[in-house]
């Protein structure tokens, strides 16, 4: 059986449903982060990193609705002069 050994394991897909999937399947996970994963542990990381990108999402999205433009490249130019 092959192990998969990544250093966040919430950094492989903020989706819930392919993270199970994957450990479900042939797949096996080492995670530097937290070695002592088990199956358990894996699905409810899952659902956080999932929660996480909704909300990621949703805040993104209020932004947009808000009416702010993006930042372009003379914006980012004044930033770093600091005026």
């Amino acid at each position: 059986m092959a192990t998969l050994v990544l250093a966040q394991l919430d950094r492989l897909s903020r989706n819930a449903a392919f993270l199970l999937a994957l450990r479900d399947s042939w797949m096996r996970f080492s995670a530097v982060d937290l070695p002592e994963a088990t199956d358990l542990t894996v699905g409810i990381t899952a659902l956080i990193a999932q929660q996480e990108r909704e909300a990621i999402s949703r805040s993104t999205e209020g932004g947009a609705a808000r009416g702010q433009e993006p930042r372009d490249e003379a914006w980012h130019a004044r930033w770093r002069r600091g005026a």
